[in-house]
């Protein structure tokens, strides 16, 4: 049983792995053409398939572009195609995942997750650090609303000037800023300097540099694609960041267990010099200059479509009961 065993994982497992590994281009290709002759009209499947094959080749590696055909058959295709005598999808309804094919923008997205998920464990850990510093779940909450106080009441003003100041170069300086706090409060807590009043400034430090970063991010990702794909190039912006928000707490989880609270700090502080990084890389690819827009007009679209004040309203309930139920929870209480 031992050699049997031997034989087919030292060579036979190892043959069929290669042998499909030359195999997936082809059954990757084979996957596109049939999943573009489902779109319905021969004109449409004809620039789908030629799209998708072109796409296809740029995909690095022999597995990936099976998995990357396997997600254009069974989460594009589904959302292209339209009921008869409804309008087909044109070309500025393309799919999220359309973006990713970009290598600029698979970078921007990787980056963007990094950051997400650096700020997420952040805010989560400060959450049980000012709580074991004071054993007061009043100072967690001000601690809470340092965190989003800059967000809350430059949020309607922060747009206008990031579009004023340029959004590569507000990025960037935000995040410098979040990372030299970051690793600030890191060697504050691992030299045991750490007091309450330095982790409230730094949660407002904190806070004010991801305010200034979300409208920037906004603006970035739909400059780095092509207009008819800048919607898709917005919904991955946010997939992002929800992707950043579903392992952060694991990960601050883990610190919280492992006692190693300051980690968090230095893995924000690591994810801010990522993204940095990252923008620099991709500054020389430019943006496309946005229309002027006055503070006014967000307001003013928000009030005048009932079912967007509906969702505001939902969302702005459901933050409220999440943030409700995360204190009592991460105090013990």
């Amino acid at each position: 049983m031992t050699w049997q065993l031997i034989l087919f994982t030292a060579v036979l497992l190892p043959l069929g792995i290669m042998e499909f590994g030359s195999l997936a281009p082809w059954l990757a290709a084979r996957l596109v053409e049939w999943g573009a002759s489902l779109l319905g009209p021969d004109e449409l499947c004809a620039r789908y398939r030629e799209d998708w094959l072109a796409n296809l080749e740029r995909v690095p590696g022999n597995l990936t572009k099976l998995g990357w055909a396997l997600w254009v058959v069974a989460w594009g295709v589904p959302q292209l195609r339209q009921p008869s005598g409804k309008k087909q999808l044109g070309p500025a309804e393309a799919p999220v995942w359309s973006v990713l094919v970009d290598p600029g923008f698979r970078w921007y997205f990787a980056g963007s997750i990094c950051l997400s998920i650096g700020i997420w464990v952040q805010n989560t850990v400060l959450i049980f650090l000012a709580f074991d510093l004071t054993h007061s779940v009043f100072t967690v909450g001000l601690v809470l609303c340092a965190q989003f106080t800059a967000a809350m009441t430059l949020g309607p003003w922060l747009g206008r000037v990031t579009q004023r100041s340029g959004s590569y170069r507000v990025l960037v300086l935000s995040q410098m800023s979040s990372m030299v706090v970051s690793a600030t409060l890191a060697g504050m807590y691992f030299s045991a300097g750490m007091t309450i009043n330095w982790l409230l400034a730094g949660a407002l430090a904190l806070g004010l540099s991801s305010a200034f970063a979300l409208p920037a991010q906004s603006m970035i990702a739909p400059s780095m694609v092509p207009p008819h794909h800048a919607k898709a190039a917005t919904a991955a912006n946010f997939l992002s960041e929800n992707i950043g928000k579903a392992f952060a707490p694991v990960l601050a989880l883990s610190i919280v267990w492992t006692g190693g609270l300051g980690w968090a700090f230095a893995i924000t502080s690591l994810s801010s010099f990522i993204m940095v990084n990252i923008i620099l890389a991709l500054r020389s690819r430019g943006v496309r200059s946005e229309p002027p827009c006055r503070q006014i007009t967000g307001f003013v679209s928000l009030f005048s479509h009932r079912s967007i004040v509906i969702l505001f309203a939902t969302l702005s309930a459901v933050t409220a009961a999440m943030e409700t139920i995360r204190l009592p929870i991460a105090t013990g209480s």
